[in-house]
């Protein structure tokens, strides 16, 4: 193996321990600010809620977002991770180092991601439940989907 393919190999690792902890960090952001949002509803009229309303749906599209883009680049490193150890590695060494058997599609450590987009998600949600039913939901008579919906868009 080449010093340029060292090179390239240490560079490749790295970055691939550079994006895990991107998405970690992306994911950890994203809940500060679902916490965020249910501190600043108490107490907030129907536009307050409609504007927090905003910046969680905004939030929660670019975490989706970065943490997406952050994966297909770590599925890129993964292949060429996959290339070089088919190029340069014997068989036997491939099974003693355990490397991959395949080359990864955009689903490697699949329940990772999803895990964490879940996460997010879920977040989303309880944020929102606790924003218009538990901060002080606008309409009091009854909280059917059309009335939130109204709510959330201004309409009523």
């Amino acid at each position: 193996m080449s010093e340029a393919v060292k090179i390239h190999y240490k560079a490749t690792v790295d970055n691939l321990l550079f994006l895990k902890r991107q998405q970690w960090t992306i994911t950890n952001y994203a809940l500060i600010l679902y916490a965020a949002v249910i501190a600043l509803a108490r107490e907030t009229s129907r536009g307050e809620k409609q504007a927090l309303t905003i910046l969680m749906i905004g939030g929660c599209w670019f975490a989706l977002h970065c943490v997406r883009h952050t994966q297909k680049s770590m599925t890129r490193y993964y292949r060429n991770l996959y290339d070089i150890h088919q190029r340069y590695l014997t068989a036997q060494e491939r099974d003693e180092f355990d490397t991959l058997k395949e080359r990864p599609g955009f689903n490697h450590n699949g329940e990772f991601i999803w895990g964490l987009m879940a996460a997010n998600v879920i977040a989303f949600a309880l944020t929102f439940y606790l924003v218009w039913w538990k901060g002080g939901f606008p309409t009091s008579s009854t909280k059917s989907g059309a009335l939130l919906l109204d709510a959330i868009l201004g309409l009523s």
